[in-house]
């Protein structure tokens, strides 16, 4: 009898415990491009601070981020604010979770050696990669110049090619952002313009799906605790960390330094305190504004729905530290 009884409870117990068994929850796949401004996130992962179940996926270019997150390709993207509203106006269940970064002269355009202002541009070839924010940057640019992009010849470059683009004497000028814009000043090229003549427009952003905010805050939460243990990283520990970030990038530590001179981090209660309409510089007041222009010049093709985009701070204040 107890034998049968005991055949009878392991035949029962090898069906029942699959069903008890909880299943690990699917890797949260999160799309970034080898930039400054996303650095922290590298430097988490290097260090093992990334939850378990998120995964960086690099990409060469924020073009193919933003074509991976569109597809369900990724789950989180590290990308610029007016691309994140390329996303966004497709897709309404997107959202920013994290403002990371404002450039601070990081992006910049970089004209060949005898060019020497954008008006000098006019009629020449203007190299950029095909994504938003290089659109946005020589759109804002030439219009500062009184110049237009139809004055101008626009060809598609793709970053990883920027530091080499003055060896096709047809490039006149370039798009980029640090590191590639010292490589092309070390070359003998002049900045033309940088984002500090667009204070707070060029902002690094952390977007997300929506359902993300519930069936995952606990990993959300440990990503955003990581993303700011990077950033403490780099600032208490610079010579280890850029030691790090030479290998990520093959250029000098000082090439890296150098980038990180134009990048402002934000820390928690800047970041938290930017979804809160109330405060100085909420975060929506910038997505309107840059959408507004985008919407303008054919950047976008119909507006993304900014109040979904942009979460209240209550629904994002329990994944910050």
């Amino acid at each position: 009898m107890r034998t049968i009884l005991r055949v009878s409870l392991i035949f029962l117990l090898a069906f029942s415990l699959p069903g008890c068994v909880r299943k690990p929850a699917p890797t949260l796949r999160m799309g970034n491009i080898i930039w400054a401004g996303y650095d922290p996130f590298y430097l988490a992962r290097e260090q093992g601070w990334l939850p378990p179940d998120v995964r960086m996926v690099d990409f060469l270019a924020n073009s193919d981020v933003v074509r991976a997150f569109r597809t369900g390709l990724l789950d989180v993207a590290l990308l610029t604010l007016d691309e994140a509203l390329t996303v966004a106006q497709w897709d309404p269940d997107v959202v920013v979770l994290l403002p990371l970064s404002v450039s601070e002269g990081a992006d910049a355009i970089i004209g060949r050696a005898g060019i020497g202002s954008l008006a000098d541009l006019k009629g020449r070839t203007v190299a950029r990669e095909p994504t938003a924010v290089g659109a946005y940057m020589l759109h804002r640019a030439l219009e500062s110049a009184g110049l237009t992009t139809g004055d101008v010849k626009v060809r598609d470059l793709y970053s990883t090619t920027h530091s080499q683009a003055f060896d096709d004497p047809e490039i006149d000028a370039v798009v980029t952002f640090e590191p590639m814009a010292g490589a092309l000043r070390d070359l003998g090229g002049t900045q033309l313009f940088d984002s500090r003549s667009l204070p707070g427009e060029i902002v690094d952003v952390l977007l997300v799906r929506r359902a993300l905010l519930d069936s995952r805050r606990e990993t959300l939460r440990r990503m955003v605790a990581a993303w700011y243990r990077g950033v403490q990283f780099l600032r208490v520990s610079p010579a280890r960390a850029h030691g790090l970030l030479e290998r990520r990038r093959g250029t000098p530590i000082g090439d890296a330094e150098d980038a990180f001179g134009t990048i402002r981090f934000f820390d928690p209660p800047e970041s938290l305190g930017a979804f809160d309409p109330t405060s100085p510089a909420p975060l929506s007041v910038t997505a309107e504004r840059v959408q507004t222009f985008m919407l303008n010049r054919g950047l976008l093709h119909h507006p993304a729905q900014l109040d979904r985009f942009i979460p209240h701070r209550d629904e994002v204040r329990e994944v910050y530290p």
